[in-house]
């Protein structure tokens, strides 16, 4: 770990979660603090943003965040948050992959972009609406795109598991790699039930300890990446969710397959999704927990 000031802490990788936490250790502490090589996500932004208007006095520059400790936080006044770019993710996944229609918003479609940009290469149809709103519908077809997770602004680890579900749908070969994350694609395991064609590849890299986010260690046997073809149709079963992310893949997957299905372990991923039942059945979608 490279040598920091007294006071300072530098990320050998950007960390999302990291980041937060220091801010939120440091912004009460007893001393400034300075992070450097800072994650970039615009969750963070929001973060520092909300602290300053409760008292606290954090300054980003770049991938420099300083933090200058005060003693005590007071919000003044309400402040609101913004809509959760995973979850309109995971609505326009749904929406294109059940050949519906749906609008979302408002959202900012900065925080979008490269989601948006891979959309359109997938031959979905958008349509940016006024008030900040953003309508995905199904287009006639759904195209084979790749994808690589990266930090922001790449595509986030958090897209590639509602991404894969997309991807049963296209019309040929697609390809997903995870380079922030181990253990990410238990949900391939799930879609494989239902009728999916997923199967781990390799795919070698000039310096994996470079690219990849993790740790990554020579003498292990990693699974990053992931190959779908498609289109498949899907059928029911029953399935399990391993993590938040997935837990949304295994739903969507159970709404556009034929028969009843049944989802175990749902309180996983509704941590991250408010009413997630009651908004898919104001969609049209026959869901219920039991």
């Amino acid at each position: 770990m490279p040598t920091t000031p007294k006071g300072s802490y530098r990320f050998e990788k950007p960390s999302h979660t990291g980041t937060e936490l220091l801010i939120l250790f440091a912004v009460l502490g007893d001393k400034s603090a300075v992070i450097e090589n800072a994650a970039n996500e615009p969750e963070i932004d929001r973060l520092i943003s909300f602290l300053n208007k409760g008292g606290a006095k954090i300054v980003r520059k770049g991938k420099t965040i300083t933090i200058t400790s005060v003693k005590k936080l007071m919000q003044e006044e309400p402040y609101s948050i913004p809509s959760d770019r995973n979850e309109a993710v995971t609505f326009a996944v749904l929406a294109v992959t059940s050949k519906g229609d749906i609008t979302v918003g408002p959202i900012s479609e900065e925080v979008l972009k490269v989601f948006l940009d891979k959309l359109k290469l997938a031959g979905a149809g958008i349509e940016k609406l006024p008030d900040k709103r953003i309508r995905f519908f199904y287009d006639g077809k759904i195209n084979p795109v790749n994808i690589t997770t990266d930090v922001h602004p790449h595509f986030m680890t958090d897209w590639q598991a509602n991404w894969a579900v997309l991807m049963t749908q296209a019309r040929g070969t697609s390809v997903i790699h995870e380079k922030l994350f181990t253990g990410r694609f238990g949900y391939a395991s799930e879609l494989k039930k239902l009728g999916a064609d997923i199967e781990f590849i390799e795919k070698k890299v000039s310096d994996p300890q470079k690219f990849y986010h993790f740790k990554y260690e020579k003498r292990k046997n990693y699974r990053q990446v992931i190959r779908i073809s498609g289109p498949k149709e899907l059928h029911n079963g029953v399935l399990t969710v391993t993590d938040l992310r997935a837990g949304a893949t295994v739903v969507i997957a159970s709404l556009i397959a034929k028969g009843e299905s049944i989802v175990e372990g749902a309180s996983t991923f509704e941590r991250g999704y408010e009413d997630f039942p009651e908004k898919i059945a104001a969609l049209g979608g026959r869901i219920r927990r039991v």
